[in-house]
């Protein structure tokens, strides 16, 4: 018996391409790019209103380089104690090593250079917690003075609790 399709003498037939397909994937493409250039732009003008706004939010109001007035040092007072209550609560406790602590140094530090009026109260208690921490990750790396690299005091249990009461009582959070 005789199959009844007889092939073609020869290499088979290629398949056709289809036109335009090349045409449309660059399309697709283009706009991809296109659109990702104008959500960067439009990103970064939303970022740069905002940040000038947050900005001469963070000024006195009673002008620039006038004294702080009772409301202004009251307000940074505020934000600063807000921003340790924040990281008091979610910092891991016990912590075990230095990474526990240092992004909740590096926050508290932003504080305060965030709020140079915040009243002197405040900033002491808080830079006591900040030493505190830096004392506590020097303990957990076994930093050592080299160079000019100083190690901190040797972290204490019974400093670091004053510290942090200073700070909690400063902040009145015990209210």
């Amino acid at each position: 018996m005789q199959p009844i399709y007889q092939p073609a003498a020869g290499p088979p037939p290629s398949t056709p391409n289809r036109p335009g397909r090349g045409g449309l994937i660059a399309i697709v493409a283009a706009t991809a790019l296109i659109s990702a250039g104008l959500g960067t732009a439009i990103g970064a003008i939303v970022v740069k209103s905002t940040s000038s706004t947050d900005a001469a939010a963070l000024q006195p109001a009673n002008g620039a380089g006038a004294p702080a007035t009772t409301e202004d040092t009251h307000a940074q007072d505020v934000a600063v104690c807000s921003k340790y209550a924040i990281i008091n609560a979610t910092i891991p406790n016990p912590d075990t090593k230095g990474m526990d602590l240092l992004p909740a140094a590096a926050a508290l530090e932003n504080a305060l250079a965030e709020n140079p009026h915040a009243s002197e109260s405040v900033r002491h208690a808080i830079r006591g917690v900040i030493d505190t921490f830096y004392s506590a990750m020097a303990g957990y790396g076994k930093v050592r003075p080299r160079g000019l690299a100083e190690v901190p005091p040797k972290y204490e249990p019974e400093s670091a609790g004053a510290a942090y009461q200073q700070a909690w009582t400063v902040c009145r959070l015990d209210q």
